[in-house]
């Protein structure tokens, strides 16, 4: 197609169905793009406790009373080692 003054036009972007956004979530939920060499690269998230994405499992704080507490958001959790 060309336009007005007879230069081409780019073709409209479409929209992605139901279907491909739910397909997009759970890839976005499953892998993250880190740089390497100055190239994206994809690669697995690491795993995270319950739910809590900014916690991974090598994060754990123990204390002295024998029980774990973690940041998870704007909250806090508690989870006895026994």
């Amino acid at each position: 197609m060309r336009g007005r003054r007879g230069e081409l036009m780019k073709k409209p972007k479409r929209k992605l169905t139901a279907e491909q956004k739910r397909q997009k979530r759970e890839r976005q939920k499953k892998y993250m793009f880190i740089f390497v060499n100055g190239r994206q690269k994809r690669v697995k998230r690491p795993e995270t406790i319950e739910g809590c994405r900014s916690m991974s499992l090598s994060e754990e704080t123990p204390t002295r009373s024998g029980c774990i507490r973690m940041k998870c958001g704007s909250t806090w959790k508690t989870w006895s080692s026994e």
